[in-house]
């Protein structure tokens, strides 16, 4: 076999793509490198973002929105703890609302016993007077008492009921 050309011009594409290989390879290597740090920071940005935005919730500041406009699941991921986090303040203020309901029933509780003491006694002065000889005015007024205690205990009975029902 006979050879036109030279040695040397044979092989010197390949020599230059022994010099120029490890260039490609390492601007490659970069360029990958490169769009994988942006990528992981991309996908860690909305996380760091959600993530103190639960601490906020977490310490009842339920008026923190995020806001992410990325156009993907994240964007949804935050819409979604926005809903969360607005229906959590609703359920805390239904609750607050529930324990003053509560300590009112208690303390109304309270005072209709309080105020029932001295009714029960002030209704048994009046039968007690009742069944003594009363003429004119005088029993007549004792009949108007009598009535009128009962009327408010009956209110009182009424109001203790509502309670108990409440507390179940």
């Amino acid at each position: 076999i006979v050879l036109s050309e030279a040695r040397a011009d044979v092989f010197a594409p390949m020599n230059q793509f022994k010099k120029t290989f490890p260039y490609v390879v390492l601007i490659t290597f970069c360029v990958v490198l490169l769009a994988s740090v942006i990528q992981i920071r991309k996908s860690l940005f909305p996380i760091e973002i959600l993530r103190k935005a639960t601490l906020k919730v977490a310490e009842g500041d339920f008026d923190s929105q995020v806001k992410i406009e990325s156009g993907d699941e994240f964007e949804v991921l935050a819409k979604s703890f926005n809903g969360m986090s607005q229906k959590i303040k609703e359920g805390q203020a239904l609750l607050v609302h529930s324990a003053k309901l509560t300590a009112f029933g208690q303390m109304a509780a309270g005072i209709v016993h309080e105020v029932n003491q001295p009714l029960t006694s002030i209704y048994g002065l009046i039968q007690i007077a009742l069944r003594e000889e009363q003429t004119g005015e005088g029993g007549k007024r004792m009949e108007r008492a009598k009535g009128v205690v009962e009327r408010l205990m009956e209110i009182l009975s009424r109001f203790r009921s509502f309670a108990r029902r409440s507390d179940l």
